[in-house]
């Protein structure tokens, strides 16, 4: 009986031996990423607008800055942004993975978020640029990709919709 259970004791330290060397390898595809980055969602103004610079400063205004944290702590992600009239705060998971080149891709897959609006459209104030709930729940529900830079020091968004806005992630290694 005894012999039969230090076989079973065996396994279980081989299949914690195996399981340890599988996590490090993943974490250390993900460990030139962790930590904390400074940046925000910017409005990128269309080729076609770019004439008016009186719109060009209201799109800007759309501008929501922060941070973005990636832990090693259960690959989770924070993401922080403050805009004129909203404050958003969404977490879940993140990974690393490669696109069809071999490039590293970072992808965000939120699981929760906060939004605090002030009181929303009816207590909003009209000279403050204002994105509404609904668009923010469209838009960071949804999976995120960003495209690290050859250095590793920033992180470049996909082009993604809020709204009406089309803008980017800009991110930078604090």
């Amino acid at each position: 009986m005894k012999k039969h259970s230090l076989i079973g004791f065996g396994s279980a330290i081989s299949l914690l031996l195996l399981s340890t060397v599988t996590g490090c390898q993943q974490h250390r595809e993900m460990m030139p990423y962790f930590g904390k980055w400074d940046g925000g969602f910017y409005v990128d103004v269309p080729e076609s607008q770019r004439a008016g610079a009186a719109k060009n400063i209201a799109l800007k205004r759309f501008t929501m800055e922060g941070y973005l944290m990636l832990y090693a702590t259960r690959d989770g992600f924070k993401l922080h942004l403050e805009g004129e009239q909203v404050v958003i705060d969404v977490d879940g998971t993140w990974a690393v993975t490669k696109n069809s080149r071999g490039e590293d891709r970072i992808s965000l897959r939120p699981k929760g978020f906060k939004i605090d609006d002030f009181g929303g459209a009816d207590m909003r104030d009209p000279n403050k640029a204002y994105i509404p709930s609904l668009d923010i729940r469209d838009t960071y529900g949804k999976e995120m990709l960003l495209r690290p830079s050859k250095d590793r020091q920033k992180l470049d968004g996909l082009p993604l919709s809020l709204g009406k806005l089309v803008g980017v992630h800009l991110w930078k290694r604090v």
